[in-house]
């Protein structure tokens, strides 16, 4: 490993490490109309989705740095953006951090309702970027192809991982675990220590170790 790495993290301060979070789509034409009430959307013609600013109902979302802290100059920040797919049937939402995703659930959850459309799965990366590296505005590079659900928490993790979201039967704090676990194997896959698995993680957090 080289020690000229930089962490990369967003414009909101957060560590960057991608995620999907999948949407069974109700009712596509609310959530169209959801998307226009709010003044923190915005249709992306170019890319043809709708983008999440952090302006106006966003701005009181828990980021590490506040809306107040980000030079004026790099507003409007684009924190997530959906895409419609296979018809009226599924909405993705792209975001490039786990605390924007653990922001996202609840808020969309208010704005636009679940008897609109429903989180049923998440998809992440499980690892973290030099700074140098590039996204792309279209998280495809990552999602393309779905992933699988790794249930064996003694072998290494797979470089995409897809796992269901129990949201409205066990609140926000379940995928809060769930995401807190993999960024801190990702950390660790980051310093070197590739042998390192979700198992280490989980016995580390019950022995109370940082």
């Amino acid at each position: 490993m080289g020690d000229d790495r930089i962490l990369q993290t967003t414009l909101t301060g957060e560590v960057a490490q991608p995620i999907r979070l999948y949407y069974h789509l109700v009712d596509k034409k609310r959530v169209v109309r959801s998307f226009k009430h709010l003044h923190c959307m915005d249709f992306d013609r170019a890319n043809n989705r709708w983008v999440w600013l952090y302006s106006r109902e966003s701005k009181v979302l828990n980021f590490k740095q506040s809306y107040s802290s980000v030079p004026k100059d790099a507003h409007p920040i684009v924190i997530g953006s959906f895409i419609f797919r296979r018809g009226d049937e599924l909405l993705l939402l792209d975001l490039r951090s786990f605390d924007r995703a653990i922001e996202a659930i609840p808020f969309f959850d208010k704005y636009i309702g679940r008897t609109a459309a429903k989180i049923t799965h998440a998809a992440v990366v499980n690892r973290l970027f030099d700074a140098k590296e590039l996204f792309p505005p279209n998280l495809d590079v990552f999602f393309g192809n779905d992933a699988m659900m790794e249930t064996d928490t003694g072998k290494s993790m797979p470089k995409v991982e897809k796992f269901p979201v129990h949201f409205y039967e066990d609140g926000i704090d379940s995928i809060k675990a769930t995401l807190r676990m993999r960024q801190m194997l990702a950390f660790e896959h980051w310093k070197g220590n590739t042998d390192y698995t979700l198992f280490d993680v989980i016995q580390s957090a019950i022995s109370g170790k940082r």
